[in-house]
């Protein structure tokens, strides 16, 4: 059963100019905006073999909503960063770079999270724990052996069709339990035709821009993780 992390409208971004470059923020109005939302929940989560002891894997799925105003998304940048318990680090985390084709996203018993994609495939060698595979835009993730998960999605400058409704990310932990973040989010629409233009927009209560996020990763591994985390369709 999925659980949802975050489903929050996006808000103009007041220091536009400090983050995805400056836009003319006058150009499109707040009614164009409505609708504009921004989704993350976690489809699967499992604990897993990692070297001696168990730890998480994780898959999320991130979703950005467009207005029916004829507005798209052209670039965004999410920042997931985990706060609690103490020390908390990332094993490893995909994609790491996509270029617009399928990804073949795999989850080894070290925890490493490993990928493929037109016909190159990156591989540790390990027994397999995970598998799925999913179409990502363009796309650089980083943030292995540390606390912040980051990634930047950029639409297809080829077709310009903004950014696809759903992405899918992957991420491994070294322990379980209850794990505590933060998640900021950076991204930017824009309008074309005569009256084209573009805007950035934040993740924000109007207050603070870091949206808190917590979830749970099992303590005992279940009877068939391949079955439990692979989902029909992927």
């Amino acid at each position: 059963m999925s659980i949802v992390l975050i489903d929050e409208e996006l808000l103009p971004d007041p220091y536009a100019s400090e983050e995805l470059g400056s836009a003319p923020m006058e150009a499109i109005a707040d009614e164009e905006l409505k609708g504009c939302r921004f989704l993350l929940i976690i489809q699967a989560i499992e604990a897993i073999k990692c070297n001696d002891t168990v730890g998480g894997a994780i898959k999320l799925a991130c979703a950005f909503h467009p207005p029916p105003s004829g507005i798209r998304f052209v670039q965004a940048r999410l920042h997931l960063k985990l706060t609690a318990p103490d020390g908390v680090k990332i094993i490893d985390l995909q994609p790491r770079e996509g270029k617009g084709q399928p990804i073949e996203i795999t989850i080894n018993e070290k925890g490493t999270v490993e990928f493929g994609y037109g016909g190159f495939k990156a591989s540790g060698g390990e027994d397999t724990t995970f598998k799925f595979t999913y179409k990502h835009p363009l796309i650089q993730g980083s943030g292995a052996g540390t606390a912040l998960a980051l990634w930047n999605f950029v639409e297809d400058p080829t077709i310009q069709e903004g950014l696809p409704g759903e992405q899918i990310l992957a991420l491994t932990l070294p322990l379980t339990g209850k794990i505590v973040g933060e998640v900021t989010l950076a991204a930017k629409v824009a309008r074309e035709g005569i009256r084209g233009a573009l805007l950035d927009l934040i993740l924000s209560n109007g207050i603070t821009r870091k949206y808190p996020v917590s979830f749970e990763v099992p303590t005992t591994l279940p009877p068939t993780n391949t079955e439990v985390f692979y989902l029909p369709g992927d």
